[in-house]
């Protein structure tokens, strides 16, 4: 009996103990000190990740992007800019000397021609933005009927009825230049024929039976803008066969010059004969692409040495003034005159944009009143292009 007491009395023990041992466990962990503490650990854990996500967001926000411009501008300029770039750009030209880059913008991805506008975030890559206008500068007043200014890469400086049909005179030996180089060998012998050198015009004093080499007689053609040149090799392809003018029209559609028919290679008064100003600069452009008639355009003087008996070796001179002017020195590269006295003076020239001499432009004045006002007129395009644009 005694034995069963102390056993009983020893489990009692056990059991109070415990409870108690419990209730203390209960205390500590469920203490409000505890719960505080524990919540602000969970509390700081949460902010941490929190800002580590807002950086990461605000990071994202502030890198300037290239394919995405309004995006980056606030509202007042996000509604300009959809309202007219014209505003736009007048606003980023007057910021352009004094931005400053992005603190965030690593220098070793910056490329030279990049300009980042601080107070905008906003970004420009040299030649997805450029050129930018400078509208303190005024609009010239053109005299001609028609006229553009287009930069290499097409963008459109200036016009003025620039799809007004007109005749072009001897622009027009331009595309017959083109299409002769594109079809036969620049080292091709020509024949002058009589009925070439009866051709109406300019003559570049040939003999009939004269011969010479194609590149040679294209020279003559463009520099000094030789109708019996032109003459010459329409000849030469007609006794082939070949409908030269038809090779002119078919290279026009081809290059885009939708309101352009050419009905003569010499640029004759004929009403099927005209272009506009905006379809020659396309084809000017296009023309960039052959370096044997840009080395000729850009001729201002040559001798070309006789190639038959009894010929003599002959100087040319580029009837493009401009060429020598000494205000537009090292700016003109080369260029077409034309004149009849329907077409009046008309003038194309090719002419670098930017001081770095890295852009060209292309001037077409069409319909200028006399000979001398399309070189006026012209130096008058080419002095503002460059006034008036950052490239």
């Amino acid at each position: 009996m005694e034995s069963e007491k102390l056993e009983k009395m020893r489990l009692s023990l056990i059991l109070f103990l415990a409870l108690v041992f419990g209730i203390v466990l209960q205390h500590i962990i469920f203490s409000p000190e505890n719960n505080n503490k524990a919540f602000a650990e969970k509390n700081t854990k949460t902010t941490e990740v929190n800002e580590v996500k807002n950086n990461i967001e605000e990071t994202q926000l502030a890198k300037p992007k290239k394919a995405s411009v309004v995006g980056f501008l606030n509202n007042e300029k996000k509604e300009q800019y959809k309202n007219t770039n014209d505003n736009f750009f007048q606003q980023a030209t007057s910021t352009l000397k004094n931005s400053k880059p992005l603190p965030n913008k690593k220098e070793k991805n910056k490329k030279q021609d990049d300009v980042v506008f601080e107070e905008d975030a906003f970004y420009f890559s040299g030649s997805l933005f450029l050129p930018i206008k400078n509208y303190d500068v005024s609009e010239p007043e053109v005299l001609a009927k028609s006229a553009i200014v287009v930069s290499e890469n097409g963008d459109v400086l200036f016009e003025k009825d620039a799809d007004l049909k007109l005749p072009i005179a001897s622009l027009t030996k331009v595309m017959t230049a083109l299409v002769v180089l594109e079809n036969i060998d620049k080292n091709e012998i020509i024949t002058i024929t009589q009925d070439a050198i009866e051709t109406e015009g300019i003559a570049g004093r040939f003999f009939p039976g004269e011969k010479m080499p194609a590149i040679d007689l294209l020279k003559i053609m463009l520099v000094i803008s030789s109708n019996d040149a032109a003459g010459a090799f329409y000849e030469y392809f007609k006794e082939k066969g070949v409908d030269l003018v038809s090779l002119m029209n078919k290279k026009a559609k081809e290059i885009g010059m939708e309101n352009t028919n050419f009905s003569n290679p010499i640029g004759l008064d004929e009403p099927d004969n005209y272009s506009t100003a905006r379809d020659y600069s396309k084809l000017v452009l296009h023309s960039l692409k052959n370096k044997d008639l840009w080395k000729i355009l850009s001729t201002k003087e040559e001798i070309i040495k006789a190639y038959s008996e009894g010929a003599l070796n002959r100087k040319i001179m580029s009837s493009n003034k401009l060429m020598f002017d000494s205000d537009l020195k090292d700016i003109v590269i080369g260029g077409k005159t034309g004149y009849t006295q329907k077409a009046q003076g008309c003038l194309m020239s090719l002419f670098f944009a930017d001081e770095k001499k890295k852009i060209k432009a292309v001037s077409v004045l069409l319909g200028a009143d006399g000979i001398e006002l399309r070189f006026s007129e012209t130096k008058k395009l080419i002095e503002w292009s460059k006034k008036a644009y950052i490239f």
